[in-house]
């Protein structure tokens, strides 16, 4: 193989690379906006705008663990968790919300604190 044709691969793989980098990202924008409307259906009322963070991805079969390193659930699945949070009158929350990473589907919502 020729330097040109080296250099010709390179150039194909570094431009797939970068499309299958930006689909992820695509991917990633579109679970939020199906996690975000699923949270601010399901969960529990909020005085104020609830919060909503970006994901990060639990692998299985990795456990998912509350604030105080408690085991909450374990996945067969790679997953998306995203942190969620509110108010209710002068109490506080946080929420784990729970998604399948491959289909973007929701599954639960954990509540990690309150007071």
């Amino acid at each position: 193989m020729n330097a040109l044709n080296r250099l010709g691969l390179i150039l194909v793989l570094v431009l797939f690379s970068m499309n299958l980098s930006a689909n992820d990202e695509s991917r990633l924008s579109d679970c939020a906006k199906i996690v975000r409307k699923f949270y601010s259906k399901n969960a529990q009322r909020s005085d104020v705008p609830r919060g909503f963070e970006a994901s990060h991805v639990l692998k299985a079969p990795t456990p998912l663990l509350g604030l105080q390193k408690q085991e909450l659930a374990v996945y067969d699945e790679d997953m998306l968790v995203y942190r969620g949070s509110g108010s209710m009158h002068s109490g506080y929350f946080i929420d784990l919300i729970v998604a399948n990473a491959q289909t973007c589907q929701p599954l639960q919502i954990f509540n990690i604190y309150s007071e």
